[in-house]
């Protein structure tokens, strides 16, 4: 994972912060998805998430066109939310 990360901090800075971080993407048709930002190269972001059907959730990976994504940004850790709700 070193080498992906290197790559990605090279070729695209401005998403080293979000690297192995949970992020919200929103598409532009307007779905949206939660996931782990795990890799990101030159027309396409792939991130961790629940790939989910109405009987089981399946963990797995996500590939999104860099054309397609309306936005991408940091939602907060689990643990971060639970601390700001007083838990």
């Amino acid at each position: 994972m070193a080498k992906t990360k290197s790559k990605v901090i090279k070729d695209f800075p401005a998403y080293e912060e979000f690297i192995n971080k949970k992020v919200r993407i929103e598409t532009i048709d307007g779905k949206v998805k939660i996931g782990v930002l795990k890799h990101v190269e030159k027309f396409e972001f792939v991130i961790d998430t629940n790939i989910y059907t109405k009987d089981e959730p399946i963990k797995g990976y996500m590939l999104f066109m860099k054309h397609a994504v309306k936005s991408i940004r940091q939602t907060p850790e689990d643990t971060t939310a639970k601390q700001s709700k007083g838990e």
